[in-house]
């Protein structure tokens, strides 16, 4: 059988499998899903209705405050038997609403009620910084947690350790001894006017509850965005009352910073659009790496004929796409005798990866999951693939895309705005939901590997500026008496 039937037949066979093996809002249906929410047949027997317009993300006006704090009196639904029920299998999303709907008052209220002055700053003298994001062991130092990671360490080089306080959660793995140092830790804050300077690395992850003395006072304060996911895919990320009021909380506390970066130009201007900013506030809204980021390695060989395997970096994350980016390997290579795939990034998922291979119509064996391995193998594995291929249907910024560059491998990537601002446009890009795409531009890079050359020229005119000199900046720019 000649190749484009057995191609054409594979491609139909894995766009069948993908409405199977993955979330239907990621292929575009972006029906919202929320059982409860909708009529009292759809919620479970005694559970109360959720009012629509308290768990909308866009800033709360009087009218959705009055409804909040009308709905929260009627509560607390927390009768023996209603209690069971609510933990029953459902994570206590009724107790969960109702905490996040109270957080969100209180924010709004503060909103409401504070007027900020520049001539008048908080007359202490001590940094805090939100630690909770780095209280696990691997976080700090592999992918986008290097960013958080990098906000301490700025903030401690300049500040001192003594001068800095760091907010954790006693019921989370402690802060690895590297990142802490000798740093105050503390869970809660009971005097604000200590502190000059609040510096929050992470601020979609945890509740904002124990900011909230920073966030009412007049401590200077600011951001890092990461992105905003969440409100691109709430049928995977908010599919019931308590995931999105908890996130629309978050997002009320975020509207309290002063002084905001992004990871990224295309969250800087998502920042803008979802707080939103005025158009001065707006153009203060930095994009910074890390220095260990923006100075990386340029120094992979570009060769016109590469040997290595192909190479899919993913992640444990059904936003990843790892079965596309199987599928659209297994379509580009079908007519070849065997395969050497080498998927990156699921480490301890290897018989998941597995299944995917196969129900990609791959041989067994011919998808291998790596194993956690060392920035120094990542480098020697990408620097002799044929091919990345990073198939991810959203992000805010994309580290795989920038080390397969740097290490100079060719890199076919999703037409997502995040790999366009890094990598700019080209025949390199394809549709994540479409293996059809997906393998024609893998064939394409295939057969003109030189296309990493363009790719790293966009790259490296990418336009950033330090995050640890931003952080230093911000230190810096506190009051003499601070």
């Amino acid at each position: 059988m000649k190749a484009p039937t057995v191609r054409r037949r594979h491609i139909r066979h894995v766009t069948e499998q993908m409405s199977t093996w993955i979330h239907p809002a990621y292929l575009g249906d972006q029906s919202y899903s929320c059982d409860w929410l909708k009529t009292a047949d759809e919620r479970p027997q005694g559970w109360p209705e959720v009012p629509l317009a308290v768990l909308g993300s866009a800033t709360w006006g009087e009218g959705e405050l009055a409804i909040a704090q009308e709905w929260l009196a009627a509560g607390p639904w927390d009768s023996d038997e209603f209690l069971e029920a609510r933990l029953d299998n459902h994570d206590d999303e009724v107790g969960r609403t109702v905490a996040a709907l109270r957080l969100r008052s209180t924010l709004a209220s503060i909103r409401r009620a504070l007027t900020r002055k520049a001539d008048n700053p908080s007359r202490g003298s001590r940094i805090a910084i939100d630690a909770r994001s780095l209280q696990s062991t691997a976080y700090g130092t592999r992918g986008i947690g290097r960013f958080a990671a990098s906000v301490v360490l700025a903030a401690r080089a300049i500040a001192g350790d003594d001068r800095v306080t760091l907010i954790v959660d006693r019921g989370l793995d402690p802060l690895p001894e590297a990142i802490a140092g000798t740093c105050e830790q503390v869970s809660r804050i009971r005097n604000a006017g200590e502190f000059a300077l609040l510096l929050q690395p992470s601020p979609m992850t945890h509740s904002p509850r124990p900011l909230i003395p920073f966030l009412a006072s007049n401590c200077d304060s600011w951001a890092l965005v990461f992105d905003f996911i969440p409100l691109h895919y709430p049928s995977v990320y908010a599919n019931n009352p308590a995931a999105r009021a908890e996130y629309a909380a978050r997002l009320e506390a975020l509207r309290l910073y002063r002084h905001f970066s992004a990871i990224s130009h295309v969250v800087a201007d998502e920042v803008s659009r979802v707080l939103p900013l005025s158009d001065s506030e707006a153009e203060e809204v930095s994009v910074a790496w890390p220095d260990a980021i923006q100075n990386g390695g340029t120094g992979g060989v570009i060769e016109s004929q590469r040997h290595g395997p192909i190479v899919v970096m993913t992640g444990d994350e059904p936003r990843k796409n790892t079965f596309g980016g199987l599928a659209g390997v297994a379509a580009a290579t079908s007519e070849q005798a065997s395969r050497d795939v080498v998927v990156l990034g699921m480490a301890g998922q290897g018989v998941r990866v597995h299944h995917w291979s196969i129900a990609a119509a791959m041989r067994p064996g011919e998808a291998v999951t790596a194993e956690r391995i060392t920035d120094e193998e990542m480098t020697e594995l990408l620097s002799s693939a044929r091919c990345v291929v990073v198939p991810s249907f959203d992000e805010g910024l994309s580290l795989p895309v920038i080390e397969a560059v740097r290490a100079g491998a060719p890199v076919v990537a999703s037409d997502i705005p995040a790999h366009v601002e890094l990598i700019g446009r080209g025949d390199f890009l394809a549709d994540p939901t479409s293996p059809a795409d997906m393998c024609r531009a893998i064939r394409t890079v295939l057969h003109r590997p030189e296309v990493c050359r363009s790719q790293r020229l966009m790259l490296e005119s990418h336009s950033h500026g330090s995050l640890e000199q931003h952080v230093s900046d911000l230190v810096n720019s506190l009051p003499e008496h601070s």
